[in-house]
C-alpha cells in the first residue's frame, strides 16, 4: 500500500474548522528520556556539537525557533521511538487515519534557512498480542526553518492495539558538530481527519436574513421622520437627518406599521446621523450606561438607501455603525443585535452592497469590522462569553464570513481581501479556561 504524505504549516493547523471526528485525537507521549527510547542514548543540548538526539529546555536555540520540550536530532542517524496504545472507539475507525508530526531544519550557526534535513520516519501497527500488522516508512527532505506539520495516511485501525513510531533526523550537511531536524513537542498525534487537508469553508445568508433585508429594504418613509419613545435617567440623544425621506423609529417597525424606538432608564448615549436619503434605522437600547453611535451616508457622496437595525438590552456595551454608500448598489444592510454585559461592536460598510449580522449574547465580546470597495460582502457573526473579533473584508470580489465563536476567551483576526471570491467559516467552542489564543486567517 502506498501512503500519502500531506505537508501544510502547523501555525494554519490550528486555525482551520475540521469535519466531525469518530474518535478524540490522541497524543504520543511528551518527549522525555523515560517515555522515549534512542538507539544511541540522549545527551544534553548544548551549544552546536554532540552526535546524540537531544530534548530542549529552552537555554539553547531559543533564536531558531525551538521551543523547550523540542527534540533537536543531531548529524548522526541516532532514531527515538515510541509506542502508543489505542482506543477500542479508533479500532472501529475503518477510514483513513493519519499520524501527524510537526517538524522543522535544525539550528546550524548562521546556516538554519540554507540547508536541508533529512528525516527517516517508520510507523507500525501491532495487534493485540504485539505482532506486527503493518509497517509504513516515509523519508522527508525537511527545508522549512519554522513548524510545519506533517500528516502521514495509515489506513485502517481494524485489529490495531498500538501503533509505534521510529524517527530519525540528521544534519543535512552530515558534519560533526552540527545539529538536525527538530521535532515539535506535544506534536505527534493520531487523527481519523487530515490535518493538512485544504478545508472547505461555506458562509452565505440564511433565508430568515434575505428575508429580513427585504422587509427591511420594503421599509419607505416620506420627508424626514423620528419616533423615538424615552424613559429615565441620563439619556443623551443627537439626532441630525440631513438629506430626504429618512426614518428612525423601533426595530418592530414594517412596512405596513411604525414603532417607536425605545430608549429606557440608565445613562445611555445615542447618536444618530443619516446626511443622505432614504435611510432607515430602527433600534431599541434598553438600560445601564450604553452608548450607540449611527452615521449612515455621506451627504455629499452617498446615494443612501441604508437600512440598519440595532437592539441593545443591558450592561456596559458600546455599539458604533458607519454606512457609506458612494455611487453604487443598492444601500447597504446591517443588523446588529446585543444582549448583555460589556460588549464593544463597531462596523463600518462603504462602496456597494454590503451585508451585516452581528448576534451577541452576553459577557465581554468585542467585535469590530470593516466592509468596504466595490465587491459584495456578506459577514454573520455570532459570539458568547469572552470573545475578540476583528474582520475586515475589502477587494472588488465577493466576500463571505460565517463566524460562530462561544466559551473561554479566544480571538479571531480574519482578512479577506482580493479580487477574487473568498469564503471562510469557523465554528469554535473554547473549552481551556486559559483561553484558546488567537485565530488569524488572511485570504487573498
Amino acid at each position: 500500500m502506498k501512503s500519502i504524505l500531506f505537508k501544510f504549516s502547523s501555525l494554519l493547523f490550528l486555525l482551520f474548522t475540521t469535519s466531525a471526528q469518530a474518535y478524540n485525537d490522541l497524543y504520543f507521549d511528551s518527549f522525555s528520556t523515560a517515555n522515549w527510547n534512542t538507539s544511541g542514548g540522549w545527551q544534553s543540548c548544548a551549544g552546536y556539537s554532540g552526535s546524540k538526539p537531544c530534548i530542549s529546555d529552552g537555554s539553547y536555540f531559543s533564536g531558531d525557533g525551538i521551543s523547550s520540550g523540542d527534540v533537536v536530532f543531531s548529524y548522526t542517524t541516532n532514531n527515538i521511538s515510541d509506542t502508543l496504545g489505542i482506543t477500542s472507539t479508533m479500532r472501529s475507525s475503518t477510514g483513513s487515519n493519519y499520524v501527524a508530526i510537526d517538524m522543522m531544519t535544525g539550528p546550524r550557526n548562521d546556516e538554519q534557512g540554507n540547508k536541508t534535513e533529512y528525516v527517516g520516519i517508520t510507523i507500525i501497527k501491532y495487534s493485540s498480542v504485539g505482532s506486527q500488522i503493518q509497517s509504513y516508512s516515509f523519508s522527508e527532505n525537511i527545508t522549512n526553518t519554522s513548524m510545519e506539520t506533517f500528516a502521514y495516511d495509515i489506513g485502517s485501525l481494524a485489529n490495531t492495539y498500538n501503533i509505534g513510531i521510529i524517527i530519525s533526523g540528521r544534519d543535512g550537511g552530515y558534519w560533526a558538530g552540527n545539529y538536525g531536524a527538530v521535532i515539535g513537542a506535544g506534536s505527534l498525534y493520531v487523527t481519523d481527519t487530515d490535518p493538512t487537508a485544504t478545508p472547505t469553508y461555506s458562509s452565505a445568508p440564511t433565508t430568515d436574513q434575505l428575508n429580513q433585508r427585504t422587509n427591511t429594504r420594503n421599509i419607505s418613509n416620506s420627508g424626514n421622520d423620528i419616533y423615538i419613545q424615552q424613559s429615565g435617567n441620563n439619556v443623551t440623544i443627537n439626532v441630525r437627518q440631513q438629506g430626504n425621506d429618512n426614518m428612525v423609529a423601533g426595530v418592530n417597525t414594517t412596512s405596513q406599521t411604525t414603532t417607536a424606538a425605545q430608549v429606557d432608564g440608565n445613562y445611555n448615549t445615542v447618536d444618530i446621523d443619516q446626511m443622505s436619503d432614504d435611510n432607515i434605522l430602527l433600534f431599541g437600547i434598553n438600560g445601564d450606561h450604553n452608548t450607540m453611535n449611527v452615521s449612515q451616508g455621506d451627504y455629499l457622496n452617498d446615494t443612501g438607501g441604508h437600512r440598519a437595525i440595532v437592539d441593545i438590552t443591558g450592561s456596559y456595551n458600546e455599539t458604533s455603525l458607519t454606512q457609506y454608500n458612494v455611487g453604487f448598489g443598492s444601500g447597504q444592510f446591517a443588523d446588529i443585535n446585543v444582549n448583555g454585559d460589556d460588549n464593544t461592536i463597531s462596523s463600518y460598510q462603504r462602496e456597494t452592497d454590503k451585508m451585516l449580522f452581528i448576534d451577541i449574547d452576553g459577557d465581554d465580546n468585542s467585535v469590530t469590522t470593516n466592509q468596504k470597495d466595490s465587491g459584495e460582502h456578506f459577514l454573520d457573526i455570532t459570539l458568547g462569553s469572552n470573545q475578540t473579533v476583528g474582520i475586515t473584508q475589502e477587494g472588488t470580489g465577493d466576500h463571505a464570513a460565517t463566524i460562530d465563536m462561544s466559551g473561554y476567551s479566544s480571538e479571531l483576526q480574519l482578512n479577506q481581501d482580493s479580487s477574487t471570491d473568498q469564503v471562510y467559516s469557523l465554528t469554535q467552542i473554547c473549552t481551556d479556561a486559559n483561553g484558546c489564543g488567537t485565530t488569524t486567517v488572511t485570504q487573498q
